[in-house]
């Protein structure tokens, strides 16, 4: 009958209808699930990435990885990251350079003064320790070998010290180290005691010296002379029994103690 046929026919269509609409929204979460695998995945990953970056942590990479286009994406986003990295290993190479030049530029102008002020120092001091040599000499000449000649000589012994540091000074402010000598440990030690007990006066600290007196070095004596000197000093003021010297050979030099 022609109801039957109508009938059959509007159910066909409700069920065509039924099945389209069921395969568009299958379609649809296919396409859903397809992006987020292909796409959204890498996507997200790039901008953890990119948060990561922007927090300090400039040593992150993409992976590049999945379609094409995001694998370029990552590729090219690692690329940039390496040029800012260079850049700024450029910069602080550059920093790094400039402040040594600064440094050195510092310590130039310091020399600079300093060779200013030793040559006054020359000027101003030489003429009176050269006056008071020459005193020394007349004195020790009227006292002949009574015990005043021992101060003479003292004194004429710290005014050629004088005279040496004042050389010391002038050679460091040109830039020069000053000549070497060879000389031995066990007499300079013994200088520097002599002296440090003058600075100290009266308080009869003994102090024991240890080593091998034929030892002989090559150097700066009269700088070695002067920080033995003053470690001994201190060692004499603060000591409350006595103070021990020793020197040795170690490597390529003297090793003091």
């Amino acid at each position: 009958r022609q109801e039957d046929i109508d009938s059959a026919v509007a159910d066909f269509r409700l069920q065509m209808v039924l099945l389209v609409a069921l395969g568009i929204v299958l379609l649809c979460l296919i396409m859903i699930v397809g992006y987020q695998m292909a796409f959204g995945r890498r996507i997200h990953h790039l901008q953890q990435t990119m948060r990561r970056v922007s927090s300090g942590l400039s040593g992150q990479r993409v992976q590049p990885a999945g379609p094409r286009e995001i694998a370029e994406l990552g590729e090219s986003f690692n690329e940039m990251l390496d040029s800012i990295e260079q850049a700024q290993h450029k910069i602080r190479a550059k920093q790094e350079m400039e402040d040594m030049l600064r440094q050195r530029l510092v310590r130039s102008q310091r020399l600079a003064s300093m060779g200013q002020m030793a040559s006054i120092l020359t000027h101003e001091l030489g003429g009176p320790l050269s006056a008071i040599d020459a005193h020394a000499q007349l004195g020790l000449r009227k006292v002949g070998e009574s015990d005043a000649s021992r101060s003479f000589l003292g004194v004429r012994e710290e005014v050629r010290r004088m005279t040496a540091f004042i050389q010391q000074v002038v050679d460091f402010g040109r830039g020069q180290k000053g000549e070497r000598s060879e000389y031995r440990p066990g007499e300079l030690i013994e200088s520097a005691i002599r002296r440090a007990r003058f600075a100290v006066g009266e308080r009869g600290i003994p102090v024991h010296l240890e080593g091998d007196a034929q030892t002989k070095v090559d150097g700066y004596a009269f700088r070695v002379e002067l920080a033995v000197k003053n470690l001994i000093q201190n060692g004499m003021q603060w000591a409350k029994s006595w103070v021990r010297v020793s020197y040795y050979p170690h490597e390529n030099g003297i090793l003091y103690r």
